[in-house]
C-alpha cells in the first residue's frame, strides 16, 4: 500500500499508523511523533508505504517492494532524501535480517539523508514476519529512480 501525504498536518493520525502511542516492550527501539514531524517537516514529496512479508527474508522483502513500486509508479523522483522506517516483527526476529535491509535503504537514499528507525515487537506474530511501516520523502526530477 502507498499513500502520498498532501497535507503534513495529520501528524496525529500518521502517528497512528507507526502505533506510536501503544505499550512498549522491553525488545522495542521506540519512535516518537516528534521523529515523525522531523520527516512530515522537511521539504520534497510524502510517501507512505506499508508491506508485509512473512518468509526468512522478511525485512529484506519488504523493503525491497517498497523500492520496485517507487520504480514503476508513474511518478518521477529523484533519491529519496529521508525516511522514516518502522519494523513490526517478532521478538526472535534476527536482527542481523534487519541489519540487511537497513543496508537496502541506504543504498537508494542520498547521501545526507535523515534515516530514522525503530522496531515494534509482539511474540503472537510469526517468527519470520515482517511488516515495514514507511514514511519517506522524495524531490521531483526529470528521470525515473532506478533501483537494482
Amino acid at each position: 500500500m502507498q499513500i502520498i501525504i498532501e497535507d503534513s498536518k495529520d501528524k496525529e493520525d500518521i502517528c497512528k499508523i507507526f502505533a506510536i502511542e501503544e505499550i512498549v516492550s522491553e525488545h522495542d527501539i521506540t519512535l516518537s511523533c516528534d521523529d515523525v514531524q522531523e520527516i512530515l517537516s522537511c521539504s520534497g514529496k510524502k510517501h507512505l508505504y506499508i508491506k508485509e512479508s512473512i518468509n526468512k527474508d522478511s525485512a529484506f522483502n519488504a523493503i525491497s517492494q517498497v523500492f520496485k513500486d517507487a520504480k514503476f509508479s508513474n511518478q518521477s523522483v529523484s533519491k529519496i532524501e529521508n525516511i522514516l522506517i518502522s519494523f513490526h516483527l517478532h521478538p526472535s526476529y534476527p536482527l542481523m535480517n534487519l541489519a540487511t535491509a537497513l543496508d537496502v535503504i541506504e543504498t537508494h537514499v542520498s547521501e545526507d539523508a535523515t534515516i530514522i528507525y525503530g522496531t515494534k515487537t509482539d511474540s503472537l506474530l510469526d517468527k519470520t514476519y515482517i511488516k515495514a511501516i514507511i514514511l519517506l520523502t522524495t524531490k521531483q526530477s526529470k528521470n525515473k529512480i532506478e533501483f537494482q
